[in-house]
C-alpha cells in the first residue's frame, strides 16, 4: 500500500516538473500546483505514520 501511495506522489511530482518546463505557466499556477503537491505529501505521510504506529512501530 505504501508503494502505491508513493507512486502516486511521484507521478504528481513528474506532472509538476513537466508543467514547470512550460514557459507559458504563470507564477499563480505554479504555486497552486506546489500547494496541491504539499497536501498529497502530507496525506501520504500521515497515512504512513498511522499504519506504522498501529502495527507497533514508532516513527
Amino acid at each position: 500500500m505504501h508503494n502505491l501511495e508513493a507512486n502516486l506522489v511521484l507521478k504528481s511530482i513528474e506532472k509538476i516538473a513537466t508543467a514547470f518546463k512550460d514557459s507559458e505557466l504563470n507564477e499563480a499556477k505554479k504555486r497552486k500546483l506546489l500547494n496541491g503537491l504539499k497536501e498529497e505529501v502530507k496525506t501520504v505521510g500521515s497515512f504512513y505514520i498511522a499504519t506504522k504506529t498501529k502495527s507497533g512501530y514508532s516513527r
